[in-house]
């Protein structure tokens, strides 16, 4: 073929960035379909592409007159719906779960709308691609990708223009590297530009496919490209017949269409890459700021699933319809701020009003869900046995755990001795908290699965062999002896199982010196900044015993440093492996740094760090890449044990020697753009990390560790003790060390989905799944629903009600299911009968907009404009009415 040249209009719309969401609807919105439309009836071989169904959405709403007009250029295939996302959003901080989703519903909407879909991953402006990021492309039906973003500084290298990129799983996608800035415009015949020239040579000796990609456009505000920039690609076009090089106007995909027509044999020729695209510098600032995105968007993906799977459990015993429609909305609440100026921080102050907003109402929208379910199932236990306060706990994780849960009690503990007990007549190990209104409880729960447990008030203490001890700076447990130092710190985690100490300095609140990227102040943590050695620590601690029940125990330690007050709550749960350190952070230190240091006394050149779908291993900090992200946990190890370090919310981490690993809490730069950002994160921020020691064997029970530290169990007192049948109810069984990373109904059937990967990196021949009385019927589908094509599917068979199936290394496959009808009777559900509120560690509600603003202290009032205090009064009103949960079975 001859060489080839795709230029590709584009016009790059921030929902949100220096300005509001109102302001993108008002102007940019409605400018960007009306100058494209006129250029679509000047230019009749003109082609176009705009990313984010989103964007498509908000048409459809507010200009249903141009939204009207659009589908005839659609039909022409002269406007291609770009992206296959329902938002273009950022890749790190969400989950590859999360990812999947923004493209189901990105694609469904295309196709809903238009019969049309999109082949490509189109992310001009995101900042940095994990390793993981073409393997969920790949299961999301994808076969390309394209930026112009490494541009900016890859902290790897950029070997080839386009070619394969290669997963964690081995699948690939095709995958350009630089389109060039997207704000380009075109002045002249395109085949005589000179990056044009370098551009289709370089593909040619590396490419064996002689093309150039290019972006031409407008950027950040949207609207069309300038007409000089169309007719130059127009002109081009007219000459392609007599020129040794053609020019098209192309669409975002079409390359890699052309690449997938290819013989395989040519394919394989493409030049390949495995690995990450991280940025250097640009970028790194935005795993951490704006730190309520990242806590309150990895609470609402976390309470989707434990939404799906409950509500699928109701759904196969009757008791309940599946809330499909309920879910679409609140995981779409989610999606848009995964915008790649809005999670990760980079947007101006006052869009954070309105989109912690949206993500407080999505989790309150999930817990509703959960608890509705959990209580219908509830329904059908029997609780005949109790004669105290009942309360169902619902573990939501696909595999058997011991769950330890805090239960409010009808009038307080006060200083009554409470004990728990569950069907069989067993004692589980239960106490009062210190705050006298709540009882702590240990119960072993199976997967996916609801019991009872009745909290019992006693004179005396509990009976049963105590796992757990505290005192005022120490916890043990059958696992851990865990001991705090006078200054407050964590200083030894002794490891029992193992005979060893863990630590090889104290965990510390370490606060540097920081002013940060003048220009990209949200954005970028410097390097030579982030290897400083700490200004101060966390001091002048206080101690308190906040917690001693047999199931749990917990040291209070209130700390401040540079005007920022800390709070620590370190616990240890009866049979538990993981010390949990639950932090509040009450932030007004300007020009500062904040890391949680941890000094394993493992070390290791290289961290692992996990991916959500496999893991990345990167050495010690240099300049080129010190700060990534990572999902859940990140494990620093040597040959015969380590130390993983689990995290719920913050995604920010960095290895600056070989015993380090530190997790990135919470900062403010020195310049004042962009912003504000010169109170980045002032007021109040929480999150919680785990450290949990481990032998050579670690990787599973870590992963599973993980899961069950990021996703609690629901506890639900109920009014009454239910009058069903059975003593306990669980939904699935496993066996192979795999994990279940969705359990959900179809979206266009009533099969039950299930998507599950390989977490340790070695493959698994045997594999099985059974969910209720047995599985009857199975289809293999894609990451957004869609069924594989034939050969592409291999599980082995159903046998007695269990698929059976293999997992290449860090496979990720997605089953449609059909169950066996239920055989118990059921008992009707009311739930009008079960108020539910969302427990603390759900609390959306408990910190509303207005906690979230610097303390108004004399120097920080005039930091804090009259309209965002009034905005956040409002906001404080509204979310704390979320707390009246809906009284709807669905």
């Amino acid at each position: 073929m001859k060489p080839t040249v795709y230029t590709v209009a584009t016009a790059h719309l921030d929902t949100s960035w220096h300005w509001p969401l109102q302001k993108t609807i008002a102007e940019y919105l409605p400018r960007t379909f009306r100058d494209n439309f006129a250029l679509l009836e000047k230019y009749p071989d003109y082609r176009f592409s705009f990313e984010g169904a989103y964007r498509y959405a908000l048409l459809e709403e507010h200009y249903p007159e141009l939204f009207a007009e659009l589908p005839k250029y659609i039909a022409q295939g002269r406007w291609h719906c770009g992206g296959a996302a329902y938002e273009n959003g950022d890749v790190n901080s969400p989950s590859p779960e999360g990812l999947l989703r923004n493209f189901m519903y990105g694609q469904r909407y295309f196709r809903q709308k238009f019969g049309v879909e999109s082949n490509e991953a189109y992310l001009p402006d995101c900042f940095g691609f994990g390793p993981a990021f073409p393997s969920v492309c790949a299961h999301a039906g994808l076969n390309g990708f394209a930026t112009q973003k490494l541009t900016w500084g890859s902290c790897a290298d950029v070997p080839f223009p386009f070619g394969r990129w290669r997963g964690p799983d081995g699948k690939e996608i095709f995958v350009v590297t630089n389109g060039g800035t997207y704000v380009r415009v075109f002045t002249q015949e395109i085949r005589k530009l000179p990056t044009v020239k370098r551009r289709l040579s370089r593909a040619a000796k590396q490419c064996s496919f002689p093309a150039a990609y290019i972006f031409h456009g407008v950027g950040d505000q949207g609207g069309a490209p300038k007409e000089v920039s169309v007719k130059s690609v127009m002109d081009s076009l007219a000459k392609n017949s007599a020129e040794d090089v053609q020019v098209l106007s192309a669409d975002g995909g079409q390359l890699f269409r052309d690449l997938a027509a290819l013989p395989p044999a040519q394919q394989k020729r493409l030049p390949v890459y495995q690995g990450g695209w991280l940025l250097q510098s640009h970028g790194v600032g935005s795993y951490t700021a704006r730190t309520w995105s990242k806590r309150w968007t990895k609470i609402g993906e976390q309470l989707a699933d434990t939404a799906e799977r409950l509500s699928s459990f109701a759904l196969s015993l009757g008791l309940l319809p599946y809330p499909r429609r309920e879910l679409e909305l609140a995981w779409k609440q989610i999606i848009v701020h995964h915008f790649h100026d809005d999670i990760t921080g980079t947007g101006n102050e006052e869009n954070y009003l309105i989109n912690w907003s949206d993500l407080q109402r999505a989790c309150a929208g999930f817990y509703t869900i959960a608890s509705n379910a959990a209580a219908a199932l509830s329904a059908q236990l029997n609780g005949s046995f109790i004669t105290g306060h009942p309360v169902a706990i619902a573990n939501p994780a696909a595999f058997a755990r011991t769950v330890t849960v805090s239960v409010p009690l009808p009038g307080g503990a006060g200083n009554s001795m409470i004990h728990g007990f569950t069907a069989d007549g067993a004692a589980v190990p239960c106490g009062a908290a210190a705050d006298g209104r709540n009882a702590v409880v240990s119960v072993p729960m199976e997967p996916l699965s609801v019991k009872l447990v009745d909290l019992r008030r006693f004179d005396s203490p509990f009976a049963g062999e105590r796992d757990v001890s505290v005192s005022e700076r120490t916890l043990e447990n059958s696992f851990i002896r865990a001991v705090l130092d006078e200054d407050g710190d964590i200083v030894s985690i002794y490891d029992k199982i193992q005979n060893r100490e863990t630590l090889r300095a104290p965990v510390r609140i370490a606060l540097l010196d920081f002013q940060g990227s003048v220009i990209w102040p949200q954005w970028e943590l410097d390097y030579p900044e982030t290897m400083r050695e700490p200004a101060a620590y966390a001091a002048n601690p206080t101690f308190r015993i906040v917690e001693n029940t047999p199931a749990r125990v917990a040291i209070e330690v209130a700390r401040t440093a540079r005007g920022s007050a800390f709070r620590q709550v370190v616990s240890l749960a009866a049979g538990d492996d993981t010390l949990r350190v639950e932090n509040e952070i009450h932030w007004s230190s300007p020009r500062t740094l904040c890391k949680i240091d941890i000094q394993g006394s493992a070390g290791s050149e290289k961290a692992t760090f996990d991916l959500g779908l496999g893991v990345a291993r990167y050495g010690t900090s240099s300049a080129r890449r010190y700060e990534v992200p990572a999902q859940q946990w990140a494990d620093l190890s040597d040959k015969a044990g380590g130390l993983s370090v689990l995290s719920d919310s913050r995604v920010g981490w960095d290895h600056p020697n070989k015993h380090t690993l530190r997790l990135t809490a919470v900062y403010t730069p020195r310049s004042n753009c962009r912003g504000n950002s010169g109170r980045l994160d002032f007021g109040l921020s929480r999150f919680a990390f785990g450290l949990r020691p481990h032998d050579a064997h670690w990787r599973l029970d870590t992963v599973k560790a993980a899961q069950s530290f990021c996703q609690p169990a629901l506890a639900l007192p109920l009014p009454k003790p239910p009058a069903g049948k059975a003593e306990s109810l669980s939904f699935m069984q496993t066996s192979g060390d795999y994990a279940v990373r969705a359990v959900k109904r179809a979206e266009d059937t009533d099969e039950i989905v299930v998507r599950v990967t390989e977490m340790t990196g070695f493959p698994l021949a045997e594999c099985g799944l059974r969910l209720g009385e047995g599985i009857t019927a199975v289809r293999e589908l894609n990451g957004i629903e869609d069924k594989l094509p034939a050969g592409e599917t291999d599980y082995k068979s159903i046998v007695n009600g269990t698929l059976c199936f293999s997992l290449q290394p860090y496979a990720i496959r997605t089953f449609a299911l059909r169950l066996a009808p239920a055989a118990p009777e059921t008992v009707p559900f009311d739930p009008l009968s079960v108020p539910v509120s969302l427990p603390e560690e759900y609390d959306a509600a408990r910190f509303p907009v207005a906690n979230l603003l610097p303390p108004l202290n004399s120097r920080i009032a005039k930091q804090s404009p009259m309209h965002l205090r009034a905005a956040a009064e409002w906001l404080r009103n509204g979310v704390n009415a979320l707390r009246v949960i809906r009284q709807s079975g669905t």
